[in-house]
């Protein structure tokens, strides 16, 4: 798979899971800023987990290790090829599309936070309890953006409003606005990553409102709520006083406070998600792998030597330079070719054979192919490693097959060591 794709998929993977986890034991919770720490650390583990190398590239499969390498199927023949080239040409598409889309929402959000700071250049500012506030005409409400605090004219007199506005810039609201952006638009094609953005929003709301209101002015505040029902930035990226969540806003103020013993909840939420995101980021070198049908592997211990690039690399590697013999076409000559190379302290590969024989030319193009490998990452422990590379040669099957291999099963998708 792509990597984009891969890195893509295991982001939503991790996404969806904060958003579940968080629906289903938080989103009660009236600890707000411990619903934020959770949100914010969600997108952030999301992010960054699927780059991580963790290190999980092998796993012990009865007694021996195995990891999962490149069985490359070369396949001659213009049917054969058709296919191939439109698999390939469905991932660049995906990718180009996956891109462009981003691209847009990208440049948008760059846009609308241009046209923030334009404002500050168009509308006079003053200060109001040490606070410095832009004046805007009308009653179109109020909004803030890091620390600049937009205030209409309607509502300059109304305390609420302002204090709301200065809880978002003291606690640097907009960082969470901001990665909530970032996240849809990394993930524009998942309705989770919008639904976890909303959550965001909505509870920096909550954070705001708790703040500012108190028993005195409990229904004064709601009151100041209510009038800014019609207020017209609503839509806009920024915090504003007013969303479209109003009704949730109230009913969350007027909730009953939970105890301590709720921050239990975050006990079992945090773990399971990092557990969890740390399976889905390493999902493809961890997968469960068969044991190759080899009695020469054998070792448990020592560390498994990885190609510059990981496996991925190792396969565009084999692509680009296996060629599929002239000679062995005409033939119509098939079948699995198994090498051995071993892999030394260095990184440098050395004493390539063919364990399981075809025909000479393959045999020949495929120790070929070995003897252009570049230096592997060199193992910690000074001992040889030796690898058995699968490599399927198939005709097209608009080609005739007569001497197709009929042996007792395919070579396995997998990479077979042993430590000399």
């Amino acid at each position: 798979m792509n990597a984009i794709l891969l890195y893509l998929l295991e982001v939503n993977i991790i996404v969806t899971v904060v958003y579940l986890a968080y629906r289903l034991l938080l989103s009660r919770d009236t600890h707000f800023q411990w619903r934020r720490a959770f949100m914010l650390a969600g997108v952030t583990v999301a992010v960054v987990f699927p780059l991580v190398d963790f290190g999980v590239t092998a796993e012990k499969v009865g007694g021996r290790v195995a990891y999962v390498g490149p069985a490359l199927q070369v396949v001659h023949g213009a049917v054969s090829n058709v296919v191939d080239n439109v698999a390939i040409d469905v991932q660049s598409l995906l990718v180009a599309l996956y891109v462009s889309v981003a691209a847009v929402l990208l440049l948008y959000l760059v846009v609308r936070v241009g046209s923030v700071f334009a404002l500050v250049s168009r509308y006079d500012d003053m200060t109001v309890a040490d606070r410095k506030l832009f004046v805007m005409p009308g009653n179109s409400g109020a909004f803030s953006f890091f620390g600049f605090i937009f205030v209409s004219e309607g509502f300059i007199d109304d305390d609420n409003v302002i204090s709301h506005e200065a809880v978002h810039v003291d606690q640097l609201h907009s960082v969470d606005v901001l990665m909530s952006e970032f996240l849809s638009i990394l993930c524009w094609f998942n309705p989770v990553a919008w639904l976890l953005r909303g959550e965001m929003r909505d509870n920096l709301e909550y954070i705001a409102d708790s703040r500012v209101m108190t028993r005195d002015n409990r229904r004064q505040y709601q009151m100041s709520l209510l009038a800014m029902t019609d207020n017209q930035a609503i839509a806009k990226f920024y915090n504003n006083f007013n969303v479209s969540s109003l009704k949730k806003r109230i009913k969350m103020m007027n909730q009953k406070k939970k105890s301590s013993v709720a921050l239990v909840r975050y006990m079992i939420a945090i773990p399971a998600v990092l557990a969890l995101a740390f399976i889905c980021s390493n999902w493809a070198d961890a997968a469960p792998v068969s044991a190759p049908d080899t009695t020469e592997a054998s070792a448990t211990e020592e560390e498994v030597p990885k190609f510059p690039g990981g496996m991925v690399e190792f396969q565009k590697f084999m692509m680009m330079n296996l060629h599929y013999p002239a000679e062995a076409f005409e033939a119509n000559e098939q079948g699995t070719v198994v090498v051995q190379m071993c892999i030394n302290a260095d990184g440098s590969v050395s004493d390539a054979k063919v364990v399981k024989s075809v025909s000479p030319s393959l045999d020949a193009a495929a120790l070929e192919l070995i003897s252009k490998s570049p230096r592997w990452e060199p193992l910690k422990k000074s001992k040889s490693v030796c690898v058995n590379v699968p490599v399927i040669y198939k005709l097209s099957v608009s080609e005739p097959a007569e001497k197709e291999e009929k042996d007792d099963g395919a070579v396995p998708a997998t990479v077979a060591v042993r430590f000399k």
